[in-house]
């Protein structure tokens, strides 16, 4: 597009007209205005587009824009509007402002051209002011993103400090506690001197052999020291009696029964019955028995046997035929029922 028309005849011109060289100085004027005008939009244009794409590299990534226009699409559009720039006519006054000159603009177009090119450095300035408000967003936020890392690492590091200082301390408690039980086993440790020996009594082997029940009782002392020096003078029927109680202690529930008839006849053996009458050796340790029996939860009763007696083979068992009793060898056993479970042992004639 001719940026000047045809020129009038001189006889068209009106009388004021404006010289030739003045017209023409002011064409060329208006024209360099235009190109230096250009030339800074082209300047700013360059430099938008700088930023916009610093900012793509700092964000990496299509973040959406404050308009909802990303800024990839956003340079896009930039460079079109540069690409426009470039197309446009320019005046045939040569180079000027890096701008080329080829063509004139007439003066009716001249306005509407330098208003558009404003508008489009007003619109160009937006788009950098609103790209500078998206940089320093973006700043504020790396600068946010780098305080946070910085927090987390010092957080991580005190972490890291109590930890330690926290297994130290736990690391000097399990020592006292270690020197604490070396020092207790150490006090606990038996000495390299013999320890002395223990000399029992005779009422110690009293309550071992017998129980503390018979032991306590006054009215068996002389009895019981009878049967200890029996005892430690080895005779058989002491030794018995003493065997018999001791197992006597250690069994179970069922097999008390039978023991009873066994403990009756290690009595006898020890302090055969050859007169009539009830010591007080033999009743206690009856009497003994029989609350043992109750403890363990069986009925079962001593019924004493003296000589003299009338033999009653339901009873009593002897070894020959007779009718009365001469010596007690053992003790009958009753049933909670009150029935013979086991008959005493004796003598007769």
């Amino acid at each position: 597009m001719a940026l000047w028309g045809k020129k009038p005849d001189d006889d068209e011109l009106p009388t004021a007209e404006v010289p030739a060289h003045t017209a023409e100085s002011g064409r060329a004027e208006s024209v360099g205005e235009l190109a230096a005008t250009l030339d800074r939009l082209g300047k700013l244009l360059d430099e938008t587009n700088r930023r916009v794409v610093d900012y793509l590299a700092m964000r990496e990534s299509n973040s959406e824009g404050r308009d909802g226009t990303s800024a990839k699409e956003l340079a896009e559009k930039i460079e079109a509007i540069g690409a426009r720039l470039d197309a446009l006519p320019a005046s045939a006054g040569g180079q000027q402002s890096g701008l080329p000159v080829t063509a004139a603009v007439s003066p009716g177009e001249q306005p509407s051209l330098v208003d558009a090119v404003r508008s489009l450095e007003q619109r160009l300035a937006q788009i950098e002011t609103t790209i500078l408000a998206w940089a320093e967003h973006a700043a504020k936020e790396a600068g946010l993103n780098q305080s946070l890392s910085d927090g987390m690492r010092q957080l991580i590091e005190r972490v890291d400090q109590q930890q330690q200082s926290l297994t130290g301390s736990l690391g000097h408690v399990w020592q006292r506690l270690d020197d604490g039980l070396r020092e207790i086993i150490a006090q606990l440790q038996p000495t390299d001197e013999e320890p002395a020996e223990t000399v029992m009594g005779g009422s110690d082997w009293e309550r071992a052999l017998l129980g503390a029940e018979l032991a306590s009782q006054p009215e068996l002392g002389e009895a019981r020291e009878q049967f200890l020096a029996e005892l430690l003078q080895g005779a058989d029927g002491a030794r018995a009696l003493a065997g018999q109680l001791l197992v006597f202690r250690s069994t179970p529930m069922e097999r008390m029964p039978q023991l009873l008839k066994d403990i009756g006849e290690a009595y006898y053996r020890w302090r055969p019955k050859a007169r009539p009458g009830i010591a007080p050796m033999e009743q206690a340790l009856a009497t003994w028995l029989e609350a043992k029996c109750d403890e363990a939860g069986i009925g079962n009763r001593i019924e004493l046997v003296d000589p003299g007696q009338r033999f009653d083979a339901t009873r009593h068992s002897a070894a020959a035929r007779g009718v009365e009793i001469t010596e007690v060898l053992g003790w009958i056993v009753l049933r909670d029922n009150g029935r013979v479970y086991t008959k005493a042992t004796v003598a007769v004639r």
